[in-house]
């Protein structure tokens, strides 16, 4: 763990504090980690529903049955869909010029649609 000995106070409004509690709740993170998460560029994003990971891993399996059969465009078509699954998930950085940048299709190829 980094040995982290600042701190910062600042004054917000009630609103405000219960908002920022509520998002880094949702995000699974401490108030200190989501906003470090904010202060680096990072827009955290809701932890995703339960039925998420079971969904994911049913997933991938249909992808490495199909690789059993000469499918190679389904198997294409489904690793991009994980892809992008995955991708609606991932903190995003804010970029200067406002827009936001996936970072979990970091060198990626962009998708087909």
């Amino acid at each position: 763990m980094r040995n982290r000995r600042e701190t910062i106070q600042i004054r917000v409004r009630e609103d405000e504090k219960n908002q920022i509690i509520t998002n880094s709740q949702k995000c699974g993170l401490s108030v200190s980690e989501y906003l470090r998460m904010l202060a680096r560029g990072y827009e955290p994003k809701p932890l995703p529903p339960i039925q998420y990971n079971e969904m994911m891993e049913l997933l991938y399996d249909i992808r490495y049955a199909l690789g059993d059969y000469d499918a190679p465009e389904a198997i294409a078509v489904l690793e991009e869909t994980l892809l992008e699954m995955h991708a609606v998930l991932a903190p995003e950085r804010r970029k200067d010029n406002g827009h936001h940048q996936n970072l979990a299709r970091q060198g990626q190829p962009e998708p087909r649609h």
